[in-house]
Parts: C-alpha cells; structure tokens; sequence
C-alpha cells in the first residue's frame, strides 16, 4: 500500500473549487437556462435551479467515475478503493471541493434570501471533515476505508432528485401525475439502492474476507472510519424513509385503493364553509396594525394529547400558497391583502401581515384565510374565516379599490383549475419558515398584484367541490 510523506491535495480538489462557482456563472447568463424555468419565477428560484445543476454535473461525474473504480479494482482482495488508485483522492478531492462550495451557498442563501436547511449544512459539514480527514490519511500508516466506490455512487440519485425538483417549480409536478409517480419511484429505488443497500454489501463483502459478521465489519477499519460511515449510513436511511412516505402518497391513487367516504364528509361550499356571517365580533384590529399569525392543530398542544416536534404530523401537505384576504360585503367579495408562498403554514412559525393603513372602519368584516397545498392524494383548496372588527382613520365605507382588486387565487372548486400550489420539500414536518424577504414585504404592506409563482394546470376533473379545513 502507497502512503505518502505529505499532506495530500489532490488537483482534483482545486478543480472543482475552480470550475463548480464558474460553471454557476456561466449558467446564470446562459438564455436555455432560464427557460428551464417559467418567465415570473424570482431570483431565489432560478439561483436555485443554478446551483442544481452544478450540483447534478457534479454527481454524474462521481458516479461514472465511481463505477469505473469498482469495475477496475481487484475483486480478490476485496478491496473496493485502495490508495494504490490514482481515482480514490481523485473522488476525494472532488467531493470535498464540491461540498466546500456547496457549504458556502448554503451561507450565502441564508443571508440573502433567509432561507437554508440545516439538515443539509449539517450533512455536508460532516462529509467535509470526513474528507478532509480521508486525505490525512493518506499520509500515514492506516487502512483507511473500504466504501470510496460505493460513497461515490450516493450521487447517482441527485440529478433525479433535481430533475423532480425543476418540474415542480414549473407546476407539473402533481399527485395524480404519471410523470411524478415515475421520478418519486425512480428516486426512492436508486436512493435505496447506492446509499442503503451499497453500504451493507459493502459490509458483507468484508466481513467474508475477514470472517465476521457483516455488522461486525466495520469495527475492522478503524473507528474514526466506522463511526463517519456508520452515522452516514444511518442519515440516509432517516432521509430514505422521508422519501419513502412521500412516495406512498404519490402512488396512491394508482397502486393502491383509499376509501375516501368519511373525508367527503368534510367538503364544505365556499366561501367559510357555507357558514354564514356571525354578529359576534372574535377580535378588532387597527387600519396599518402589523399581526403575527400562529396556526393550531387541536392534536398538539391541547391536554392529552402528544406535544408538537419537528417531527409531528401537522398535515401541513408540504405547504403551498396562503392568502390573506378581507371582505366588507358579508363574503359576496374578498380582496387580498398579505400571500405566503412555499412553506406556508407551519405551526413553528409566525407570519405577520399588515392590514392596510388606509382601511376604512367596518364593525362586522370578514378575515378570510384559504390555503391550496402542495402535496396530497389531490388537489384542495382550504379556507377558515373569522369576523372581525376594523377600526380605521378614515371613516366608514367599501374596501379599497387596489385591494378589492386583487382576488383570491381560486382552484380545485367546479369550474375552477385543478392544480397543486409549489411547495417545499418538508412534507408534514417542520419546515424553514417564511422567507425573509415575504416577511418584511408583508409587514410593510406590500405584497398583492398577481400572484406570480402559480402555474395553472386545465382542468382535469368535474364535480370537485371544495375542501373547508376544519382544524386550523
């Protein structure tokens, strides 16, 4: 074995801490590139699809390079990566540049959009120190791992995963889509097979040569290595059972038979329900008072029942579009005046809005909030109203004409599109919030116009009426 007198760095290294942020350059001028996304989407979105494909050009080189590693290597030996191997740093270097980069767009999203995912910080913080450790290693007298090949094929699921994610951001990723239920499966079996199943044969393989079980394997090649494989192997299986679900209810209504009798009970006409206006007063609110909105699941948080974790089941449908809107007409008309988009609603967070300053009083208004999710057996489109009480600067009268002019966004009702909203990939659990931006747009009055980041689909279904939320 090969050890070498000085700390390594492959070329590879400063490659792809050269040419991944100038690949990202170039992509953001190119025309074809912004064409992968509909003309409104914002900055965010297209910095985002950007570095997807950076990211996408990254994983197929590792995974080529990767299956040329365990096709070439001596199978006898049952050494699947060795530092005899001028492609093991190779691979090293490039996924420590790549990730290094990565890491540094994770902070700068952060700052400039208010958004990121700390579970993925996390994970590339990890493999960075296990890289970087990996190429110490390489200076010294110590087996090292087995798994780089393997490791290397984890890419292989990333540009499907990246793939599902531009189709949804252009409104054509659907529950009831074909082409959805084929990527979600496509990306549930490559992400089991090269991240899950990968490492365990990876297991047996050594644990043959030495004699030993397959789960005893590991403590044979060192335990900084076993502990840095172990907690990967076990963050993959967290994160394949995240896909898992979300690939049940996409397949749903083609694989498998639902009843759905006791949840038509709940269908509702719009608007509030059917439920008609009520003369007592829930709360008054000031013309320009700046509110925090916190939504409520009577299944957390009431007594008996089980606190809310980031984990619990909000069925918050991976998020989708929130609309705020006021009526002074009883709900014969609604404007609206404060949208989230993404994320919204998530119990674990606040999202302020702003009743307009120039709001003229009103002792029996109409609060409305409807919600189209994201993520479900269908399309549905949610609504819960309050009457409230306005107290404004300029008198009585009717809504203001710039906000009575703005709709609500409505769909998935007879003679209405059929559509679901462009949400997050949380699903049910915590989310990153409201961004920044949106939040401050809302404390400030400024959110209204079209909504610009729904892309309707025609009308696929007849007889579809509308679903009221009752636990929110």
């Amino acid at each position: 074995m090969e050890i070498l007198n000085s700390p390594h760095f492959p070329p590879s290294l400063f490659a792809a801490l050269t040419v991944y942020p100038l690949l990202f350059g170039t992509l953001g001028k190119l025309r074809w590139v912004k064409n992968l996304l509909p003309p409104k989407a914002d900055i965010q979105k297209r910095y985002h699809l950007c570095n997807k494909i950076v990211a996408s050009v990254h994983s197929t080189i590792m995974t080529t390079t990767g299956l040329y590693l365990l096709l070439s290597v001596d199978w006898s030996k049952n050494d699947i990566s060795t530092y005899k191997t001028a492609l093991t740093p190779f691979l090293v270097g490039l996924e420590l540049g790549y990730l290094t980069q990565d890491t540094a767009f994770e902070f700068y999203q952060r700052a400039r959009f208010g958004v990121g995912s700390n579970l993925i910080l996390f994970h590339h913080v990890s493999v960075i120190l296990g890289s970087a450790y990996y190429l110490y290693a390489l200076t010294i007298n110590n087996p090292g791992p087995y798994f780089i090949g393997m490791l290397s094929l984890m890419n292989m699921s990333t540009p499907i995963l990246h793939y599902r994610w531009v189709l949804q951001s252009c409104g054509r990723t659907f529950n009831n889509s074909k082409l959805k239920q084929f990527v979600d499966t496509a990306l549930v079996v490559t992400y089991f097979w090269c991240r899950i199943f990968g490492n365990w044969w990876m297991s047996v393989a050594i644990g043959n040569k030495l004699g030993v079980s397959w789960y005893q394997a590991p403590m044979y090649i060192g335990k900084k290595f076993t502990i840095t494989t172990s907690t990967m192997f076990f963050m993959n299986v967290a994160w394949w059972v995240i896909l898992a679900k979300q690939w049940i209810r996409s397949v749903n209504s083609v694989y498998f038979t639902k009843h759905t009798s006791k949840k038509a009970d709940i269908r509702k006409t719009f608007p509030c329900g059917g439920y008609p206006p009520d003369k007592k007063i829930v709360q008054t609110f000031k013309a320009g008072e700046v509110i925090d909105v916190r939504f409520g699941n009577a299944q957390f948080g009431s007594e008996g029942q089980a606190p809310l974790t980031p984990t619990s089941n909000q069925a918050r449908h991976s998020g989708g579009l929130c609309e705020f809107s006021l009526s002074y007409d009883q709900g014969a008309t609604f404007g609206v005046f404060a949208r989230y988009h993404g994320s919204c609603p998530d119990m674990f967070y606040s999202w302020p809005i702003k009743f307009p300053s120039n709001l003229p009083s009103c002792d029996n208004c109409i609060l409305g909030w409807s919600w189209i999710n994201a993520d479900s057996e269908r399309p549905e489109y949610y609504m819960g109203c309050a009457d409230i009480k306005i107290e404004g600067e300029v008198g009585y009268g009717p809504l203001p004409r710039e906000i009575a002019d703005i709709p609500l966004r409505m769909a998935n009702m007879p003679g209405y599109p059929t559509y679901h909203a462009l949400g997050d990939q949380f699903g049910n659990s915590k989310s990153n919030g409201p961004s920044r931006a949106e939040s401050e747009a809302n404390k400030r009055g400024e959110t209204g116009g079209p909504d610009k980041t729904i892309y309707e689909r025609r009308k696929r279904s007849h007889g579809r009426r509308m679903l009221i939320d009752d636990r929110l």
